[in-house]
């Protein structure tokens, strides 16, 4: 084969597109591979189009647990070329282990190589799903590893230039309050036989963002000499914290959480794998659970931070840390889980990916006949069209009128622009 094609298919561009871009150029160098970023799955017939005219080899997606991921993993395969899964999640608790491990899917007919970050990650797939022992790689995490290189992201100066924060001490506030419609929660497969009990998930998210809403404004007056900076999920829809009005709060939207690391003196979150990250930086997290009922949901990382369940013991809580740090004895646990759950954090994770890849695709001999056929092409065709015609914001905004489950604001703030000479 005298040329390899791979697509790193980027759902969430705040979450993976900075890893994904140290992977494409490790395998430029390393495989002289031509390698695309495409995205994102909100419009997965515009996957399905860019594929074909790709023709890729070697396809990697972040996870194989939702429908759609699924069919365009099935596509891939029946076409003849390699999946990799590189996943987004790096860590999981209570409340999405459900869709992650659903012991009613069947994943190893839809997996050739799947890149974990680190052991914890490996001993639960094995347990419980069906995917090949042969198929599994610890790596550790590209996007973990970018944590290590200051100069790859905004330092203080700048993140606080780019937001116009005042330069004081900032209390940020990572959300992880996305939640899925019923709709689409009974229709997932990835929900298949747990609904009752990811129902209960959700509606637990929704209460416990209700709760921070409030401590938002109580934080905000509480400590009006500090910049209280919230962060939503990405994928979560932040209007309503736009209502907000106090002027010290300030709204981070469509951020790499990496450009605002360097930002951090303290981060308070509920279940965001956030604090694991904040971990690798040695900063101090805080995790506050207002509803005790949903205690249950906590992730498994809870005992490297200190969790509290009342607005008087958050505010102590950060007075004191602001002042003398964190107890060792979270710090101490913070260790074990990052090495459990990451590997090894040195900077090598997207070269061992390569190295795996390479020797993958020379033991298999993939071949240039791949068999990537038509599908239906009307709608990314109407949006070649619309998008010269009126941009490609306004195309999104048009489309959403005319589709009503298309996330027209989740396509905008994913969208790649696509070049068929990457």
């Amino acid at each position: 084969m005298k040329e390899v094609r791979i697509a790193l298919i980027c759902d969430q561009v705040q979450r993976e597109l900075s890893a994904l871009k140290a992977i494409k150029s490790e395998l430029e160098k390393k495989l002289k591979a031509k390698v695309w970023i495409i995205g994102s799955v909100a419009e997965a017939q515009r996957i399905y189009y860019l594929l074909y005219l790709i023709k890729p080899h070697v396809v990697f997606m972040s996870q194989i647990q939702e429908q759609e991921m699924r069919n365009i993993s099935g596509y891939v395969k029946n076409s003849g070329g390699m999946v990799c899964i590189l996943p987004v999640e790096l860590s999981y608790s209570k409340t999405n282990f459900y869709w992650l491990f659903n012991s009613r899917l069947k994943y190893d007919f839809l997996v050739d190589l799947y890149f974990l970050p680190g052991n914890q990650m490996y001993t639960d797939i094995l347990e419980f799903t069906n995917i090949n022992k042969r198929k599994l790689f610890i790596v550790g995490s590209p996007r973990v590893d970018l944590l290590l290189d200051d100069n790859n992201f905004l330092s203080r100066k700048q993140f606080l230039k780019k937001f116009s924060i005042p330069n004081r001490k900032n209390i940020f506030i990572f959300s992880t309050f996305y939640a899925s419609s019923v709709e689409y929660i009974k229709n997932e497969a990835a929900f298949k036989g747990n609904i009752k009990k990811s129902l209960r998930i959700y509606s637990g998210i929704e209460k416990t963002k209700q709760k921070y809403l409030l401590v938002l404004e109580d934080l905000c007056a509480e400590f009006p000499d500090c910049n209280i900076v919230f962060k939503p999920h990405p994928l979560e829809k932040p209007d309503v914290y736009r209502k907000l009005n106090y002027s010290n709060f300030h709204l981070i939207e469509n951020e790499t959480f990496n450009n605002v690391v360097r930002s951090i003196d303290i981060a308070v979150h509920w279940n965001s794998t956030v604090a694991t990250e904040c971990w690798v930086r040695k900063l101090p997290t805080v995790q506050f659970v207002p509803i005790k009922n949903f205690g249950d949901l906590l992730c498994d990382f809870y005992p490297g931070n200190k969790v509290v369940e009342d607005y008087k013991t958050l505010v102590r809580t950060l007075q004191v840390y602001m002042k003398s740090g964190v107890e060792k004895k979270y710090l101490n646990f913070q260790k074990k889980y990052l090495e459990n759950w990451y590997f090894r954090i040195d900077g090598k994770s997207v070269s061992r990916v390569s190295a795996v890849l390479t020797k993958q695709i020379k033991t298999r001999q993939v071949k240039d006949e791949l068999r990537y056929t038509r599908r239906n092409f009307l709608y990314p065709l109407v949006l070649v069209i619309l998008e010269k015609i009126i941009g490609v914001y306004l195309c999104r905004r048009f489309l959403g009128i005319f589709y009503k489950n298309f996330n027209w604001n989740y396509a905008i703030n994913n969208y790649l622009k696509f070049d068929r000479n990457p």
